[in-house]
């Protein structure tokens, strides 16, 4: 059986692009060269090669408050979100995103 792990990011606290990224670098342990820009949270999300293989599950509450505070960013860090798990979904570490609201 394929390993699972979920990721949380406390999306009340999330008012920008750049606390977003920062959030999902901490949720998902990013090693330190991860470039806090929409491309590096791609790429970052499709390697994942820094932690064990199987489902890894980016668990995000009240996506809504960045929605709200940072539509453009909010916009931004969604379509990266569902880019990254259409590109892993054949890989050996595949991204899965839940939003809770």
């Amino acid at each position: 059986m394929t390993a699972r792990a979920e990721h949380q990011v406390d999306g009340t606290l999330v008012r920008s692009k750049r606390a977003m990224l920062t959030a999902v670098a901490e949720a998902m342990a990013f090693p330190d060269w991860f470039g806090h820009n929409l491309d590096a949270l791609f790429d970052s999300l499709t390697d994942l090669s820094w932690l064990p293989a199987g489902e890894h599950v980016l668990v995000w509450s009240h996506p809504e408050v960045l929605a709200g505070a940072d539509p453009v960013g909010y916009r931004g860090i969604r379509s990266v979100l569902d880019d990254a798990v259409e590109a892993t979904q054949d890989s050996d570490r595949k991204v899965t995103v839940r939003l809770e609201g």
